[in-house]
């Protein structure tokens, strides 16, 4: 149970947005409604020093000083995983959350009157998107264990993913035209709410006609520049986008609503990560529409940072191939709470950045790590994944984008490729001296491979 506990002139400005919190590992679920909803248990106190002055007579007068103090203070179950919440609500822009307390019987986090309306109205509608990304890192360190390169069609499983598809029609999968088909030919269940389908090299862009076509378009030629780098006209690593087609790999571009609908039924289908487009930049993520890094809506009000979100969501997909398909080098560590999965050079290189093989997060990490994040330790693996290649090739260099100083807190093993190769040494071995066609050119959403 949560409960709301707020100053009465606090609560007349302040609507209650509505708020579903799971915690994770003990399957409980919390709810704070709106009028519209069903009646559920919401405590309201207008004057909170009377309720800690039934508790203790002893206390009367310092609640007499706080009787004019306005604040929120919001309770969730002891098995709710409040700081990996918070820490992906910090990488979402919202920042200075207040301590957790922890009590014998539940978790409480008091938020005085520094924070406004704007600030919850974020903080609510973030809430759960963080939660279903919490939930698919667990899922995803669950499966077994990654195949050999032999064994591809049984890999891991993501989103509702059957397995392989290695019957499936190839023949238009080799010439990319950036053409919108309003089907998908091999799950009937994303034509269900969607009607925007793009073919690039077999992974398919998919989306929904609500959305202007040029984010779809934009998203569609990251992805191309990202299997083509060299826009020869050909994949760069064909086991890697076999990998994916044989999983039925699908990138999407829509709203998180789409996403629940879509995925309200099992779906034979692999996403790793997606992008979102809303009706305004508040509920959207940077894009940057100007063939280049830089967001066309300069400064993102969500994100915080001027930035195309592309570059990493889309680097995700592509990335899950490669724990698959080479895990001698990019095993992501799954099953690693258990430590029975299967560790990798790119691990390796990960508990180096990290300071240590850390299953769970460090409160405080050691002093020197340069890649410090609170998330399940094979998402951490595939973050890291993503900021070693930003700086591999220069993305994150202060001459194109101040992101680099944005995300000082999370990241700091360099901005570019020659800082890479400084601060952390096996990151850059393994992009750069083992053969992989790792990309070289940051995809700036105009991929030439097709003229």
């Amino acid at each position: 149970m949560i409960k709301n506990i707020l100053n009465k002139n606090k609560f007349k400005k302040f609507p209650i947005v509505s708020l579903l919190i799971v915690a994770m590992c003990g399957g409980s679920s919390t709810t704070v409604e709106t009028s519209e909803a069903p009646p559920v248990e919401i405590d309201t106190e207008v004057e909170v020093d009377n309720n800690f002055k039934e508790e203790n007579q002893n206390e009367e007068n310092q609640n007499e000083e706080n009787q004019n103090e306005e604040f929120v203070v919001l309770k969730f179950d002891l098995d709710y995983e409040i700081n990996k919440i918070f820490s992906c609500l910090d990488s979402k822009g919202v920042g200075g959350l207040p301590y957790p307390e922890t009590n014998t019987s539940e978790i409480v986090v008091r938020f005085d009157d520094g924070y406004n309306e704007a600030f919850f109205d974020l903080f609510y509608a973030l809430i759960p998107e963080c939660e279903e990304e919490l939930e698919k890192d667990k899922i995803y360190a669950q499966d077994e264990g990654n195949q050999d390169e032999g064994n591809q069609d049984e890999g891991n499983q993501d989103e509702g993913n059957q397995g392989s598809n290695t019957n499936r029609d190839t023949s238009n999968d080799t010439v990319v035209k950036f053409e919108i088909v309003d089907t998908y030919p091999h799950a009937a269940c994303l034509n269900t709410h969607l009607d925007v389908f793009i073919n690039v090299f077999g992974i398919y862009v998919v989306s929904t006609s609500s959305i202007p076509e040029v984010y779809q378009q934009h998203t569609a030629n990251v992805l191309a520049q990202y299997i083509d780098n060299d826009a020869d006209g050909v994949p760069d690593d064909e086991k890697i986008i076999a990998n994916l087609r044989d999983r039925l790999a699908v990138f999407p571009v829509w709203t998180p609503e789409l996403r629940e609908k879509v995925f309200s039924e099992p779906c034979d289908v692999h996403t790793a990560a997606s992008m979102y487009r809303g009706n305004s930049d508040d509920d959207s993520d940077a894009w940057a529409l100007n063939g280049g890094i830089t967001s066309t809506n300069n400064i993102n009000t969500r994100s915080g940072v001027n930035w195309d979100t592309n570059l990493e969501e889309v680097w995700h997909l592509i990335s899950s191939a490669y724990y698959q398909v080479y895990p001698e080098y990019f095993a992501d560590g799954r099953d690693c709470e258990s430590c029975t999965g299967e560790f990798s050079k790119l691990t390796d290189a990960l508990d180096a950045a990290r300071g240590g093989r850390f299953f769970e997060a460090p409160s405080t990490y050691p002093e020197g790590a340069w890649y410090t994040y609170d998330i399940p330790y094979v998402g951490q693996a595939h973050e890291y994944m993503y900021w070693i290649l930003m700086a591999n090739f220069n993305a994150l260099d202060p001459s194109i984008t101040t992101y680099c100083e944005n995300v000082y807190a999370e990241w700091r093993g360099g901005c570019n490729k020659e800082e890479l190769k400084q601060k952390d040494v096996l990151a850059y071995d393994l992009l750069n001296n083992y053969g992989f066609k790792i990309p070289t050119v940051i995809p700036d959403g105009n991929y030439k491979g097709n003229s």
